[in-house]
């Protein structure tokens, strides 16, 4: 039954972002956008056929609770925006699986993936870890779809499982300072008294430490043989930076519709050739690569919509923090958000949920800048989307490097974190004493 029904998610996930396309193109955009909240309506039962045990259990769980929370506090109208957020999600996820699909299509694949093995396992870390950091400024979590093909699929497992561990930690770091993370946009949009460049300048700041760490832990020697194509990277990542910047000034987009609709561009023209062969068997693949993370796309669904009421009743002031809370030290102010936000996505909620609770209440801490407030929750984030195999980015590179979630969170991952977590809250903490004493 599982089998059967994967095939009909996947079509469901490509009407949804079908849908979209359209709503962005102006096409009957009331009458569009309601077609794909039923599709979603669809696709969240179908999805519970498909998706895994555990994550139908989660997935449930916020649903339920955000159904519950919704009724008592009288915020329908939560429900129906957080559903909104899902669909557009969905539609990014189906773009970035349609730009992997283009890559592995399109001429000069084989010819990467030689250079990148060539490499010595160091410094296959530092390739995987720059490149992923690059792109992942742009493409957030779709990055993973853009270097997974670099690794071939005849590349034994234990390989694949490093590999995917470098991309992730690159991608995590891009997560604090890029504005076109949704972490970005949930941190200015919630904590009071940040700029966008405050918040992105020490966001690089923590990103080049765990780059750094990550290098002298993990990589090699860093020769211009395999850092030189990293250039053309960091200009095809300026280009698409410009390019949705470009598309949110002149047509209101957001950073995700932006991406919706102009990334199929790109991977028509990267995959010219093939569509050119066979558009129909390029359209096959693609759906086929939509039904590997047809059930994972269920628990990004449901915590959108949880994530949303919940941010709801923060801006209510239904929730704040306790009393006890506000006599802890400075130091422990900092760390403690990264410590929930942690255990909440091990128990397989989306990071979005914690952070719209806790960008808010560190912002009201008078002790706290507001620049390190921001930044404490951002570490928890990068943390939270790294170490649950629960998370999106640890689900979506499992499926894109065909290791198991566990496997990518053990080891490396681990190790990374009890290495760059010290030192990112000490960068904070010292942060905060010179901004404090700067007022």
């Amino acid at each position: 039954m599982i089998a059967a029904a994967k095939p009909l998610a996947a079509g469901l996930l490509a009407a949804m972002w079908v849908l979209e396309v359209l709503a962005l193109a102006g096409l009957e955009r009331e009458l569009v956008k309601s077609l794909s909240l039923a599709v979603l309506l669809i696709y969240g039962v179908i999805g519970f056929v498909v998706a895994r045990i555990g994550v139908r259990v989660l997935a449930a769980t916020a649903l339920v609770a955000a159904g519950a929370l919704a009724w008592q506090f009288d915020i329908g109208g939560s429900l129906i925006n957080g559903a909104r957020s899902a669909t557009l999600f969905v539609a990014f996820l189906a773009t970035m699986q349609m730009l992997k699909v283009s890559i592995e299509l399109g001429a000069g694949l084989e010819q990467v993936r030689r250079a990148q093995e060539a490499l010595g396992a160091r410094e296959q870390h530092d390739a995987m870890l720059f490149r992923s950091w690059l792109l992942g400024s742009i493409f957030a979590a779709g990055t993973l779809a853009v270097v997974a093909p670099l690794v071939g699929p005849d590349r034994p497992a234990d390989q694949r499982r490093d590999m995917g561990q470098s991309a992730l930690q690159g991608v995590g770091l891009a997560l604090l300072w890029s504005p076109f993370f949704v972490a970005m946009a949930v941190c200015t949009r919630l904590t009071t008294g940040i700029t966008l460049g405050a918040a992105v300048a020490n966001g690089l700041a923590l990103a080049m430490l765990g780059l750094v760490i990550s290098h002298l832990d993990f990589g090699g020697r860093l020769q211009s043989r395999w850092m030189r194509p990293h250039g053309k990277v960091f200009v095809a990542s300026a280009a698409m930076a410009l390019a949705v910047v470009a598309a949110n000034r002149a047509f209101g987009l957001s950073n995700s519709q932006a991406i919706v609709a102009g990334v199929p561009l790109v991977a028509l023209f990267l995959a010219r050739r093939a569509v050119r062969a066979g558009p129909r068997s390029a359209g096959v693949r693609w759906l086929g690569s939509l039904e590997a993370i047809a059930g994972e796309a269920l628990l990004i669904s449901a915590s959108l919509v949880l994530g949303e009421v919940i941010k709801d009743l923060t801006a209510q002031g239904v929730v704040s923090l306790p009393a006890a809370l506000l006599a802890w030290p400075e130091p422990a102010l900092i760390v403690w958000p990264a410590l929930v936000m942690v255990a909440l996505s091990v128990a397989g909620f989306h990071p979005i949920i914690g952070a719209s609770l806790l960008f808010p209440l560190q912002s009201s801490l008078a002790v706290l800048h507001p620049v390190v407030a921001g930044g404490s929750v951002l570490v928890g984030w990068m943390l939270a989307v790294q170490l649950s195999t629960f998370a999106v980015p640890v689900m979506f590179a499992a499926s894109l490097f065909r290791v198991r979630p566990p496997d990518l969170v053990r080891g490396a991952m681990w190790r990374f974190a009890m290495l760059f977590t010290p030192a990112a809250w000490l960068h904070l903490w010292l942060l905060n004493h010179l901004l404090r004493a700067a007022r």
